[in-house]
């Protein structure tokens, strides 16, 4: 793995050991926090997977730790020499597994630790309870503290203060002009998830059926799922938001009714509809751009007349009369001379000089 020594930047911080994450640390009291902790988190994810495997990339991911069932000892009455040597076999097995699962974990609280500021650590230092996770190596502990740390300003502001900033926070959550819906919808609900950790869960109240907690519940989804898809991106998914506005004023409610729903309906829309991603160089959506090009061509091709038909619409050689071509006579120099002008009319119309010669024609007696 290779860990480097501090790669120092300022007085305040020192660079994650881990080089392969880059600049991707823990860092706190910056605007950019809880954006930071969620790509940190994400990279941690990504590389212990490879290093370590999927065991542990699930473990930082999503907090899955993996479960060990020890063997049992067959029944003396049962027992025969094959079953008690499948029995050793099996608890070798376990015992190998489940130590290097642990093994595995107290490197990647090592990586998680290296990550972090010296601030941060700091911090982490003087919480209660710490001591146990770092002796534990628990590394969704920790991984759960350094959240809320990223997340909230607990402890050195007034409650409602630090809940208005996480609110102003989740409103102001919005999707990235290339940024993939599942990545939109992940910080999305990392954010929500803090905010309801430590406040519990919000619904507007007069919007609910009912008091009860299944309508409350109905109320948060749907709350949610607004704010989620308010803050998709509008290049991408604009046309989708004004169509179902206006499917709502025309008496059909089309829209989701709860994150999971929306995610499906963002993801499925952006599938079916993958030209209107913004373009590399002109921030414009390809679809809109072909939009433009295509009357535009049209238009070019009315004031095009075929020499074959003497209609205009079409060059010869997509003339639907071509194949009676052969049967009007033509000699083969007025042939030439209509795929001349053809030639000249395109080039013309490309704004080029044409470069085909003419054909010589040897004419006999």
């Amino acid at each position: 793995m290779g860990f480097s020594r501090g790669r120092k930047t300022t007085g305040e911080q020192v660079l994650g050991k881990e080089e392969k994450l880059g600049e991707l640390v823990y860092k706190f009291n910056t605007k950019d926090q809880a954006d930071m902790y969620l790509r940190t988190t994400e990279a941690i994810a990504d590389f212990v997977g490879v290093e370590y495997g999927r065991d542990m990339r699930m473990l930082v991911k999503h907090g899955t730790e993996k479960t060990f069932t020890e063997p049992r000892i067959p029944r003396s009455d049962d027992t025969t020499p094959g079953l008690m040597e499948k029995y050793k076999t099996e608890l070798r097995i376990f015992h190998r597994e489940k130590k290097e699962f642990q093994d595995n974990k107290a490197k990647v609280f090592v990586i998680i630790l290296g990550q972090c500021t010296h601030n941060v650590k700091s911090k982490l230092e003087n919480e209660l309870g710490y001591a146990t996770l770092e002796m534990n190596d628990d590394v969704v502990g920790l991984l759960r503290q350094l959240k809320q740390m990223a997340f909230a300003s607990g402890g050195v502001q007034h409650p409602f203060w630090t809940l208005q900033i996480v609110m102003r926070r989740l409103l102001a959550i919005n999707q990235g002009p290339r940024e993939s819906v599942t990545n939109y919808y992940r910080r999305f609900v990392s954010t929500t998830e803090v905010i309801e950790e430590q406040w519990g869960k919000f619904y507007p109240e007069k919007l609910a059926v009912s008091t009860s907690d299944a309508d409350k519940n109905i109320a948060r989804d749907k709350y949610l799922s607004m704010i989620f898809l308010a803050g998709a991106d509008k290049a991408r998914f604009g046309t989708l938001i004004e169509n179902l506005n206006n499917s709502y004023l025309a008496g059909n409610d089309q829209y989701p009714v709860s994150l999971d729903g929306t995610l499906t309906l963002l993801s499925h829309y952006q599938g079916h509809r993958g030209g209107e991603h913004m373009d590399d160089d002109k921030n414009v959506s390809r679809e809109t751009s072909f939009a433009q090009r295509k009357p535009r061509k049209a238009q070019q091709l009315a004031r095009i007349r075929c020499w074959n038909c003497n209609e205009y619409g079409h060059y010869q050689s997509d003339c639907p009369q071509k194949k009676k071509m052969h049967g009007t006579g033509l000699s083969e120099v007025e042939e030439d001379e209509n795929e001349e002008g053809t030639a000249s009319a395109r080039s013309r119309q490309d704004g080029t000089a044409s470069t085909r010669s003419r054909p010589r024609v040897q004419w006999s007696g």
